[in-house]
């Protein structure tokens, strides 16, 4: 969400990898102090909307309720973007060290941990050398 937040507002940002994010929730409401991420989003024209890539988690329960997860971030983006799902995901299984209180409060699917990191790790990659380090160039076309 920080991240989104910061694409919206800073120029300098050429692209944005969120991985599970989660907008405003019962846990934090919309508040002063605490902006919806996907309101800065929506209202940006394309042409100035950051690139984005989301990875999310199927399974958000509380942790990523419907109403503010990846996918709404998705819907919000006004310019282009990539979506991957992990249905059987749930939102800190994308940490690389949850503790037990995360995963008693939120599911955890049946895609493995290590499994639900690599497919983010590797989305954060192919996006990074995509929109940051060959920025312009047809990627599928290098040697």
């Amino acid at each position: 969400k920080l991240a989104a937040l910061v694409g919206a507002t800073d120029p300098r940002v050429t692209a944005l990898c969120l991985l599970d994010p989660v907008d405003n929730t019962v846990y934090a409401p919309l508040a002063p102090g605490f902006p919806s991420a996907l309101a800065a989003l929506r209202t940006l024209p394309p042409e100035r909307s950051p690139p984005l890539a989301l990875v999310g988690g199927g399974l958000g329960g509380d942790c990523a309720p419907r109403q503010a997860n990846y996918r709404r971030f998705f819907s919000a983006c006004t310019g282009a973007a990539w979506e991957v799902g992990i249905q059987e995901a749930g939102h800190f299984q994308f940490l690389d060290s949850p503790n037990g209180l995360q995963r008693a409060l939120c599911p955890t699917g049946s895609a493995g941990d290590a499994a639900v990191r690599a497919v983010g790790q590797a989305v954060m990659v192919a996006w990074g050398e995509a929109f940051v380090r060959h920025r312009g160039v047809d990627v599928f076309q290098l040697p």
